[in-house]
């Protein structure tokens, strides 16, 4: 795990315990189909289905992709390294999320930049599947306001600075 906060361990959309960062941690759950996921802060993991059976252990692993186009996703894999099937239900949007820092990017542009940014992942996570699209909506609104308040807020500095002398 990448973060010094401790990561929310999810059954079936219900909190069952959390992760500090770097540990291992063991929990018993009832037998029989469940979805288990990771949580920490806003973003959540695509759910893993598993059914135990009675006195049955499962290894699952949690990380976080990092990188440029990774869009810093969970991933949680089973120990072989398969992960979530098809059948998984979608993780949650951040749709009201996007939306705000969209129209705060109105103001702050660098803020814009990160809502355009993070809506467009989004937006495609969701035409895949991989994201619940019930906040497509608010997503495309709020990368589409950020990105017109990252280019305002672009545009006035170089006004400011480049523009004409009086």
């Amino acid at each position: 795990m990448c973060s010094m906060r401790n990561m929310k361990v999810l059954l079936d959309d219900k909190e069952v315990g959390v992760v500090a960062n770097g540990k291992t941690e063991s929990f018993s759950i009832p037998p029989g189909p469940h979805f288990v996921s990771v949580q920490l802060g806003s973003a959540t993991c695509r759910p893993l289905d598993i059914n135990p059976a009675e006195g049955d252990s499962v290894k699952l692993y949690a990380a976080l992709k990092m990188g440029l186009w990774a869009s810093s996703d969970f991933v949680l894999t089973r120990e072989d390294g398969t992960g979530a099937s098809s059948d998984a239900p979608p993780s949650k949007h951040h749709g009201k999320l996007v939306l705000i820092f969209g129209c705060v990017g109105l103001i702050i542009g660098l803020l814009g930049l990160a809502a355009a940014i993070q809506g467009f992942v989004d937006l495609k996570k969701m035409d895949r599947g991989e994201m619940d699209s019930s906040g497509k909506g608010m997503t495309l609104a709020g990368a589409i306001i950020g990105g017109i308040g990252f280019v305002l807020n672009f545009a006035g500095l170089i006004f400011k600075y480049f523009g004409p002398v009086s």
